[in-house]
């Protein structure tokens, strides 16, 4: 019995383990889009800067 608690609390910890390190992932990725758009936005106006 206690070897089927412990297998529990171990799937358990690592599905959240798994859980908590893919937002953390995903959250970081939602950051390296933003930037990319950030720069996108910026280069769009220093083009259209240079064409007025």
């Amino acid at each position: 019995m206690t070897g089927l608690l412990y297998f529990v609390i171990l799937v358990v910890g690592f599905a959240l383990g798994l859980l908590v390190g893919g937002l953390l992932g995903f959250g970081k990725r939602i950051g390296a889009y933003e930037d990319l758009v950030d720069e996108a936005e910026a280069e769009v106006a220093r083009l259209r800067r240079l064409a007025e």
